[in-house]
């Protein structure tokens, strides 16, 4: 089984919401304050959405230090469809943090689009739906994959993060063989 991959790859990285919808500057034409349409129609996003937001923003930025400052100092990462053998839960600040720089030594363009964010009525639970559309670092190949993320926020902060993406896109983009040499 060829294992080339860096094992780690594939977490928030193609999860998050790289793009915060309230800032793109769209007005109406028929409004004299200009005020941006998404304010119009958009709802004021929670302290929870905001901090995932950044969070993505940060990854999107290779910023291991700002990501480090959303996260709890117990945080878990889990990746409940990572192909076996590969790593699928990180556990601390540290250990996450070193995860996403694994991630940004594999990827020289991290990306996340369409992005859809929900957030639970109490705000302790955020979820996030995207695509992931990365550039690998070695050789300029695309990597894109469907992310959907669920974060649970402690204390204002990121206390877990469970990733689940499509594995087989993974294997397929890595060269990974999943029938065992069959």
């Amino acid at each position: 089984m060829n294992r080339s991959f860096p094992g780690i790859l594939c977490t928030v990285v193609g999860i998050l919401p790289a793009i915060a919808l309230t800032s793109i500057p769209l007005t109406s034409a028929a409004n004299a304050e200009a005020v941006p349409l998404l304010a119009q129609t958009m709802p004021t996003s929670s302290t929870s959405e905001q901090t995932i937001r950044t969070f993505i923003q940060q990854i999107e930025a290779e910023n291991l230090q700002g990501l480090g400052d959303l996260l709890a100092e117990n945080v878990v990462l889990e990746q409940p469809y990572q192909l076996p053998g590969a790593p699928n839960r990180f556990e601390g600040k540290a250990a996450v943090q070193g995860f996403f720089q694994r991630i940004n030594q594999t990827f020289s363009r991290i990306q996340f689009e369409n992005l859809r964010v929900i957030v639970s009525a109490d705000e302790q639970t955020v979820t996030v739906e995207g695509q992931g559309n990365f550039v690998i670092a070695e050789n300029g190949a695309s990597y894109q994959n469907v992310y959907i993320v669920v974060f649970e926020m402690r204390d204002g902060k990121i206390g877990t993060i469970r990733e689940y993406f499509n594995p087989l896109i993974l294997a397929q983009t890595f060269n990974i063989d999943l029938t065992g040499g069959q």
